[in-house]
């Protein structure tokens, strides 16, 4: 191609490329060659240092309709030969730089209808199976030419938002770079400095759209991503699932591998950002991975990649500085895909088929001790799973099945080793839950609406008898004892540690175990109420509850006997009961030297309770009965 003076003659460039949009009604007539070289010209001209004085001009004269009259027709309803590829590449750089900080030409483009002729042919390169680097540069310069019409400018990011243009390039941006899966091709018969030339383009149509995505979304209450994203967008995560060996000759040129595992991390960050802010916002997305004809094959990626994606080898070629980077940028990935999934696990109106898939949450790892530092996160799943095993025996005993470590074993472990008094207050309390859904006598029927991973009905009592044996075991007990302790200050806590443990004693395994951890010291932390999910409406009852260390019995006396005058008396009847409970059925010889040790601990309260005439009646029979009266 000649080379031209393009700065001295912008007009001539402008009536080549008018006149040539005359002829669209006949496209054998369109002179491709000339209008790539004018649109070539008018493109490195715009982007000189003075390429202001003739921005507005242009804009003004019909050089923006005659583009997009040029555009539709080299780009009708599908991929066109070269010549007319050629120039729509020079077209799109023509347009991008006209419609850069220039509202005005912003406009005119828009009343044109360049951003449908650009929707059109990123849907159109989003279908090619193996684009070619003409194909590469015209997807990625039509995303371009989007960012530069829409930057700033609200009524392009309108109309884009209204014609579902996020989708279709954070679509297209996946097709062309779906992000890891380049390690798997083997690129036989081609250099690297090809191979890599044509990464770098789609690098670049990678970082751009999700520019694009991000302007558009800009302002908007709930991202304007449709449903046919989402599966694009959660099979992304795939990628980073080892199923493949790692094969590119790119992983051995340092540079290229450098630049390929930024852009890998940097598009999952996008995909997961825009998953969890998808999974937050919208009630559509949730239900789509309970209920849409794709729930099983999302939920499923979503799942894989959390159990199973990890970090690849060739990370640590780089030294072992940039591998812990690149490993820690990977695991803020890993906990944003954990909140979606929590928040896809909290839609009130799909918990039944949720909760049917395989044990959701406890696949997901939140309970795990990797991701201890996502606190939040681990409480807003232990809320879900208490919400879901309130009265519950079939989700308390699915929370319970599966592989160990199954759910209880994760949130006993979780509470057991978290300096955080939310988790463990929390997290006690799902455990209370499931021991109260356990020993119900009218446990709920299994729905109509569940699965065929339901508990078949004839297996559910010996599955709860087996459950509750292990809810019985010394370290569910152990933790329920802890929150006698800890949970000083609040009610509801003590009513529902006492309440379950009522419960487990009712069984001599259970009783003896109870007996046994009452008088086991506990360590009390600083500042019980810090975190507290529990709001906070009484002062601390007594010095106990401020620091050091105390046990259970010295708790469960300080409730009965009321010292501080802090606690109603339904919490204390309910504390006599848990005695009561206790002395009835530590009846083996092994447990005589413990139940002598309860009677000596909480025999003079009880008598001073059942003798106090000021107290209400409820209460006085519970101490009554705790003494071993009918």
């Amino acid at each position: 191609m000649a080379e031209l003076d393009l700065a001295g003659n912008p007009d001539r460039l402008v009536e080549i490329i008018v006149a040539a949009s005359h002829n669209v009604i006949d496209k054998g007539l369109i002179p491709w060659p000339q209008v790539e070289e004018a649109a070539q010209g008018l493109a490195n001209c715009l982007r000189s240092k003075d390429s202001a004085d003739h921005r507005t001009a242009l804009g003004q004269s019909a050089l923006p309709k005659s583009i997009v009259t040029l555009l539709g027709a080299a780009y009708g309803h599908e991929i066109p030969t070269t010549p007319p590829k050629l120039a729509t590449f020079e077209m799109l750089r023509v347009a991008a730089n006209l419609c850069m900080d220039h509202d005005v030409n912003r406009q005119q483009f828009l009343d044109a209808g360049l951003l449908d002729i650009l929707l059109s042919l990123i849907g159109l390169h989003r279908q090619l199976a193996n684009p070619s680097a003409d194909d590469l540069k015209v997807a990625k310069t039509a995303v371009g030419s989007m960012l530069n019409a829409c930057l700033g400018y609200e009524p392009a990011k309108l109309y884009l938002r209204k014609s579902g243009a996020p989708g279709a390039v954070i679509s297209l941006s996946l097709a062309i770079y779906p992000p890891g899966e380049w390690t798997s091709r083997p690129e036989t018969g081609e250099n690297v400095d090809s191979i890599s030339s044509l990464y770098q383009i789609r690098i670049g149509l990678v970082d751009w759209s999700w520019r694009v995505v991000s302007a558009i979304n800009e302002g908007a209450e709930v991202p304007p991503i449709g449903l046919e994203t989402l599966g694009p967008l959660v099979l992304s995560l795939s990628n980073f699932v080892p199923t493949r060996p790692a094969q590119s000759p790119l992983i051995n040129d340092v540079d290229s591998r450098n630049a390929l595992i930024v852009a890998d991390l940097e598009a999952l960050e996008e995909s997961v950002t825009l998953l969890e802010a998808l999974s937050l916002d919208s009630e559509e997305v949730r239900l789509a991975f309970a209920e849409s004809p794709e729930a099983d094959k999302l939920l499923g990626s979503v799942l894989d990649f959390i159990e199973l994606a990890n970090y690849p080898q060739y990370w640590s070629l780089d030294g072992e500085e940039e591998r812990k980077r690149r490993e820690k940028h990977f695991d803020v990935c890993k906990a944003g895909v954990i909140k979606a999934l929590i928040s896809i696990a909290g839609e009130q109106k799909a918990m039944d088929s949720l909760w049917n898939k395989d044990g959701l949450l406890t696949r997901s790892g939140i309970w795990e001790k990797e991701c201890d530092m996502a606190e939040t996160v681990q409480v807003s799943a232990i809320g879900i799973t208490k919400h879901l095993c309130n009265s519950d025996a079939n989700n308390t005993l699915r929370l319970m099945s599966g592989p160990s470590p199954n759910g209880v074993d994760q949130i006993q472990a979780l509470v057991e080793r978290s300096d955080s008094v939310i988790v463990k207050s929390e997290g006690t309390r799902v455990l209370a839950y499931c021991v109260k859904s356990l020993w119900r006598k009218d446990p709920a029927p299994v729905t109509q609406s569940t699965t065929t991973t339901d508990i078949p009905q004839q297996d559910t009592t010996v599955q709860r008898r087996e459950a509750a044996y292990a809810l019985s075991r010394t370290p569910i007990v152990r933790a329920l004892v802890d929150l006698l302790v800890t949970g000083q200050k609040h009610t509801i806590l003590l009513n529902e540690s006492s309440f379950a443990l009522t419960l487990i004693a009712s069984k001599p395994e259970g009783a003896t175990n109870i007996a046994t951890e009452l008088f086991t010291p506990v360590q009390i932390p600083q500042n019980p109420a810090q975190n507290s999910a529990i709001q906070l409406t009484e002062e601390p009852q007594s010095s106990q509850a401020n620091s050091g260390s105390s046990n259970g019995a010295a708790s469960l006396k300080s409730v009965v006997s009321n010292d501080s005058g802090k606690h109603p008396p339904e919490l204390r009847a309910n504390a006599c009961s848990l005695i009561g409970t206790l002395l009835r059925n530590l009846t083996s010889e092994a447990s005589k030297s413990l139940k002598e040790q309860v009677v000596a601990e909480f025999s003079d309260s009880l008598t001073a309770v059942s003798q106090d005439k000021d107290s209400p009646e409820k209460l006085v029979h519970a101490a009554k009965w705790a003494l071993g009266g009918p």
